[in-house]
């Protein structure tokens, strides 16, 4: 294969040396967060099709190699390493959707808070300035405002921190 020796025999990956041995053939891995959770995780469908969207590949019907060619190019999407930060395991029993927020949780969620926090001190810092602390009473904008903006913030930077500027690409 392309990518070093596939065939690792149970005993190999049960030795003491065997993180040594897959990192010398070049199959220990890693990927960004903004790779694992681009098109909404279409990498955790368990499908054909999943494969297919995540490599690239437009056909309806495809070959054995636009298959292939899918599946190198997912595999050249990550980076060989001698470390990760955190590790999906293969065998994760959890649905697509269930990864998908499980993973926008852990890399987003600190980020998330942080910008509905910054989000609600603008708004109040613009409508006291505006309006000044009296004039607030009574306002149909302390609802939307105060409440629902900095909600919709926290959810759209959960879901899509990852690719933002200042998230954990």
């Amino acid at each position: 294969s392309r990518h070093g020796s596939w065939a690792l025999s149970c005993s190999t990956l049960r030795s003491p040396n065997a993180v040594e041995e897959v990192c010398r053939l070049g199959l220990f891995r890693s990927a960004m967060p903004c790779q694992l959770l681009s098109s909404f995780g279409v990498i955790f469908q368990d499908s054909l099709s999943a494969l297919l969207a995540a490599g690239n590949c437009k056909a309806r019907c495809p070959t054995r190699e636009q298959v292939q060619g899918a599946g190198e190019h997912v595999f050249a999407k990550s980076t060989e390493t001698d470390h990760v930060d955190l590790f999906i395991g293969h065998s994760w029993k959890a649905g697509r959707w269930e990864k998908f927020f499980s993973l926008c949780t852990y890399f987003n969620l600190q980020f998330a808070i942080a910008c509905s926090f910054t989000a609600w001190f603008v708004v109040v810092a613009l409508l006291v300035g505006s309006m000044g602390v009296t004039g607030l009473g009574g306002s149909m904008l302390l609802f939307p405002c105060l409440v629902c903006f900095p909600m919709v913030t926290f959810a759209i930077v959960l879901i899509f921190g990852h690719g933002l500027p200042l998230g954990r690409s």
